[in-house]
């Protein structure tokens, strides 16, 4: 994988420990190979995080999956709710999910065991991003805290000690959106920092430096995940305005790079970033086609823009949340279908595209909503 994947890598597990020391990844993998079949034809394992919800107002529940199937396992919890934000693994197999519990705590799990974080100031408005655990076992943790002051104070953890990372101006609030770390001790973080008149500014974070990525005469609208490939370079997920449309597409070393775009009517939005072997560029994100009122599911391949299958055709609107291309070049991308109550359809349903093809994942609790966040390829 290129380098960027560390962080899925070590944003979704490679060997998952979940439970006391007592199993390992490798017999949880083999004891689901061996009572289910995989919905893949692919000898790969597929390993997804994301969650279950009855409604949009209730309580999330954290999900795995092993090759389309959920999987339980048994975690610390010690508030309603709980939800998986990004996972990392040891070179030992130790797995640690970083996540939130409730409204007032945001932490790790490291194996099954809950590790909270200390906050900035006042114990709520914490949340995180990503993890990331080097070769000497260093657990860093992206993310943020509220001040005392009512601000948003960017930053990240380095076992378990917040560190803060500079604003744009000291009296305003900045968000952390995506951090890794790369070249072994280089911490990089994607953001938003707010300007003196309120206005979103998009910045980078590299040891603790801001920069201000440039956007020309657009306005910012997000700033998404970041990805190193694999000579160094630094790429970092826009989603920018121009009037009313959005424009997608990438820093690469602080430089815009817009997408293509389908239909200078459509809109875009742009979720994840990774590179295959020879160092092609693959995006995941999503259109808008205003005209017939519908999300489509697309990815670019160096800047070629390319549709998946969409199950029923128009009947549901797909959303992409993660990209991976394997060793073989082959294109793994997760996200969810939402019925298109336009047309008649209220389903939902969420699993993974592999080379364009849909496989749904079946759901666990009837009348349950489930999104997969993110995935590897193992």
């Amino acid at each position: 994988m290129i380098f960027n994947k560390y962080r899925v890598a070590l944003s979704i597990v490679l060997m998952i420990v979940l439970s006391d020391c007592k199993t390992n990844q490798k017999t949880i993998i083999n004891s689901h190979q061996n009572s289910k079949k995989s919905l893949f034809s692919s000898t790969k394992k597929v390993i997804a995080v994301g969650y279950s919800a009855v409604s949009s107002e209730a309580a999330r529940t954290g999900k795995i999956w092993i090759n389309g199937y959920i999987e339980n396992f048994d975690f610390e919890i010690i508030d309603q709710g709980f939800v998986f934000e990004s996972i990392a693994v040891d070179k030992a197999g130790n797995s640690y999910i970083t996540g939130s519990q409730g409204r007032f705590h945001v932490g790790y799990w490291y194996n099954s065991k809950w590790i909270d974080l200390p906050h900035q100031g006042l114990d709520r408005n914490s949340y995180t991003v990503s993890i990331f655990v080097d070769e000497n076992k260093n657990v860093f943790v992206g993310g943020g805290s509220m001040n005392n002051a009512g601000l948003q104070i960017p930053g990240y953890w380095k076992n378990g000690r917040l560190f803060t990372l500079p604003a744009l101006q000291k009296s305003r609030s900045c968000y952390v959106e995506d951090m890794l770390v790369a070249d072994k001790s280089k911490i990089i973080a994607s953001g938003v920092c707010l300007n003196s008149e309120q206005n979103k500014i998009p910045v980078i974070w590299e040891n603790n430096k801001l920069f201000i990525l440039p956007v020309k005469s657009m306005s910012l609208f997000s700033v998404g995940n970041i990805g190193v490939d694999l000579d160094g370079n630094i790429y970092v997920l826009g989603n920018l305005k121009n009037g009313e449309q959005t424009i997608v597409g990438y820093w690469k070393n602080k430089i815009w790079t817009g997408l293509s775009s389908r239909d200078t009517d459509d809109n875009f939005y742009v979720t994840d970033i990774d590179f295959d072997k020879a160092g092609v560029v693959y995006v995941s994100g999503t259109i808008l086609n205003s005209d017939e009122n519908e999300y489509i599911p697309v990815y670019w391949k160096n800047n070629k823009i390319v549709t998946v299958e969409m199950p029923n055709g128009t009947a549901y609107d797909g959303f992409t949340t993660d990209i991976q291309i394997d060793a073989s070049d082959n294109i793994y991308i997760s996200g969810y279908l939402l019925g298109n109550l336009l047309k008649g359809n209220e389903k939902t349903e969420t699993g993974i595209w592999i080379n364009r093809t849909w496989y749904n994942f079946p759901a666990g609790e009837p009348n349950f909503t489930y999104k997969v966040n993110s995935i590897l390829i193992h």
